[in-house]
C-alpha cells in the first residue's frame, strides 16, 4: 500500500471529500484561465476549431461545477442533513 493511500485511510470521509472539493475550485480556476489565452484565437487547423475547444472547455468547468456540488452534498448527509449552502447565507 501507498503512503499516500495510507494516509488518506487516517483521513475522516468530510476531509476527503472537502479536499476533493477545493481542488475542483483550482481546476476549474484554471480552465477558465485556459479560455482566456491566445490558443483560443488566431490561426484555426480547420474551421471551428476554437470554438469546439471553447464548447467543451466550458462543459468540463460545468462538470466541475456539478462536481464539487456533488461534494457538498456527500457532506451534507454525512453531516446533520443540513444544506452548506444554506449555512452560508
Amino acid at each position: 500500500m501507498s503512503n499516500q493511500m495510507q494516509a488518506m485511510r487516517e483521513l475522516s470521509v468530510e476531509e476527503i471529500v472537502e479536499k476533493v472539493r477545493e481542488q475542483t475550485k483550482f481546476l476549474e480556476k484554471d480552465l477558465i484561465i485556459s479560455l482566456k489565452t491566445s490558443r483560443y484565437k488566431g490561426e484555426q487547423a480547420y474551421a471551428g476549431q476554437h470554438a469546439k475547444m471553447e464548447v467543451q472547455t466550458i462543459l468540463a468547468i460545468r462538470a466541475l461545477e456539478d462536481a464539487r456540488m456533488r461534494c457538498g452534498k456527500i457532506l451534507q448527509y454525512a453531516g446533520d442533513g443540513e444544506s452548506i449552502y444554506d449555512k452560508m447565507k
